[in-house]
């Protein structure tokens, strides 16, 4: 039993490193928190992502299955 819970406590670790890991390189260290946090925040993300004049968003298209 010990053994799954250590294992468990790795993947977890290890999950809350990745998303820590995703959140990190979309910070826009430029930019100061305090004197725009939204362009702090996704100002990496948005330098990586266009989204085109004719468009509100950048999304997949979702398509939904019915039986």
């Amino acid at each position: 039993m010990t053994s799954n819970l250590v294992y468990i406590k790795v993947l977890v670790s290890y999950y809350n490193c990745f998303i820590a890991a995703t959140v990190i390189k979309n910070i826009d260290f430029s930019v100061h928190p305090c004197d725009n946090f939204y362009e702090y925040a996704c100002g990496g993300w948005m330098k990586k992502h266009f989204i085109p004049e004719d468009r509100s968003r950048l999304a997949k298209p979702v398509t939904i299955l019915m039986r």
